[in-house]
């Protein structure tokens, strides 16, 4: 009778302390409607509602999205705190209090300000982001990329969209499982088949000696059904990647890559004119830095490596364009070297300019030699 009694009342309690028991969610809090709700349509809406100036709205609508990613308990529940208590300044304000009128006054001008520096930031992060895109963007080479049976025929783009490198890597990372798959299922085939084979060699040996049991194997396509209909999609999907690989070039395709190739040859010359008038590029920079290979440098004298140097040059002119005409170099403009002492016509004024210098250079040397 007491167990009983003190049974009952252990009921009593559970059932009195059951609602004062910590529920613990199952899901994260930023999902549940007792936080969703009140943050929104309370907090949110009353702050924008009840802010009174253009940049403090801004100034809020900046804050939320910034820590829209908190998944801190503790860190929202300050944030919230805090914007509760902004809150209740904001419609002191807008019942009038002088206090809270000056506050927002001085805030709104603290805002403005920021706003300024933000937006600035903010184009300074776009025209960087900008910039990056513009060096980096995929340029056509003029070739192109074979089909297979991972891709259709496309062009060659450096440096190559990362989106194409994940397509291709992952139809190879699903051909891998799709071959373990196809492996699987026909060991698992097999075995069917060989179950239903050593099922009828055994009921045959059985009805021999006058006896008999049910077979289970019998009618094994009821078995073989749900496989042979896994392992005729995996064939389906080996087909698909085959008419991927026949794929044949497109004209349009042929077109842009024929198109590559002749901007790219105009690029290359252009580069090539900008280098005879003396610019020095990128390219430039990269030929003059390279050398012969490792096997044909070590053989090479110092006099040697010099006019290797000086024949990755730009330069067709001068001591430059000298060694280039000795080592056979073929020269764009293989006649420059003669105006080097000027045209034949303009002889006759050059011999009389030089004529001229050499007799002033004469009388200030005698003139230097009696000054005492």
């Amino acid at each position: 009778m007491i167990w009983d009694e003190h049974a009952v009342r252990r009921t009593e309690l559970a059932v009195s302390f059951s609602a004062l028991r910590r529920v613990r969610p199952t899901m994260p809090f930023w999902h549940l409607a007792a936080h969703r709700v009140p943050t929104l349509w309370s907090l949110y809406r009353g702050l924008l509602r009840t802010a009174q100036h253009e940049h403090i709205q801004w100034h809020i609508r900046a804050l939320f999205h910034l820590h829209k990613s908190l998944t801190s308990p503790s860190r929202t529940r300050d944030e919230l705190a805090k914007g509760y208590r902004w809150l209740g300044i904001f419609q002191k304000a807008s019942h009038g209090d002088r206090h809270s009128v000056a506050i927002m006054d001085r805030y709104n001008r603290l805002i403005r300000s920021k706003r300024e520096r933000e937006q600035w930031k903010s184009i300074f992060r776009e025209e960087l982001h900008w910039i990056h895109k513009m060096q980096n963007r995929p340029i056509m080479t003029g070739a192109l990329l074979r089909p297979s049976i991972f891709n259709r025929p496309l062009p060659r783009l450096k440096p190559q969209p990362i989106h194409i490198s994940r397509m291709i890597w992952n139809r190879r990372r699903v051909r891998d499982l799709r071959l373990k798959k196809q492996e699987l299922w026909t060991s698992w085939r097999d075995d069917l088949q060989r179950e239903s084979a050593f099922e009828a060699n055994l009921f045959r040996t059985v009805q021999a000696n006058g006896l008999w049991f049910e077979k289970v194997f019998e009618n094994n396509m009821d078995w073989r059904a749900p496989i042979d209909e896994i392992l005729n999609s995996i064939i389906v999907s080996y087909r698909l990647d085959e008419a991927r690989a026949r794929t044949p070039y497109s004209l349009d395709l042929l077109d842009m890559v024929k198109e590559a190739r002749r901007e790219k040859i105009r690029n290359k010359t252009h580069e090539k004119e900008r280098e005879r008038r003396g610019k020095i590029l990128h390219s430039t920079i990269r030929r003059m830095n390279k050398g012969p290979p490792a096997h044909v440098l070590a053989k090479m004298t110092p006099d040697q490596r010099r006019l290797d140097h000086i024949l990755r040059g730009p330069g067709e002119a001068g001591y430059a364009g000298r060694v280039k005409r000795e080592t056979g170099m073929k020269l764009k403009d293989d006649q420059s070297w003669r105006l080097e002492d000027g045209t034949p016509d303009a002889q006759t004024g050059l011999s009389r300019k030089e004529s001229a210098i050499r007799r002033y250079q004469e009388r200030r040397r005698q003139k230097e030699w009696y000054t005492p």
